[in-house]
């Protein structure tokens, strides 16, 4: 008799083997209100800085990933609708 587990998926493709996964820290989400509030307002540019090895690169990915999922805003439309887009949007990435 085997003792042995038969898998589905080789555990050498586990998404924390392959470190391709993102959570969304309190750093993230902080700085993905910020990018929208840079949006809102129309902000030009902006710089991301920090100390090396802390997670720049790894937020802006999740952050545009986020932000991809954001449909487009109208011309005529509210801050305070585009607002409950994004709370509505964070709500379902939590869930």
């Amino acid at each position: 008799m085997s003792l042995q587990v038969s898998r589905p998926v080789d555990p050498s493709l586990h998404p924390l083997v392959t470190g391709n996964y993102r959570i969304a820290t309190p750093a993230i989400e902080s700085f993905f209100e910020l990018v929208v509030s840079c949006l809102r307002y129309r902000v030009t540019g902006a710089l991301i800085y920090g100390a090396p090895r802390i997670g720049k690169t790894r937020s802006i990915e999740y952050v545009r990933l986020l932000l991809a999922r954001v449909p487009r805003v109208k011309q005529d439309e509210s801050s305070a609708s585009i607002r409950m887009r994004v709370l509505v949007l964070r709500q379902r990435w939590r869930a």
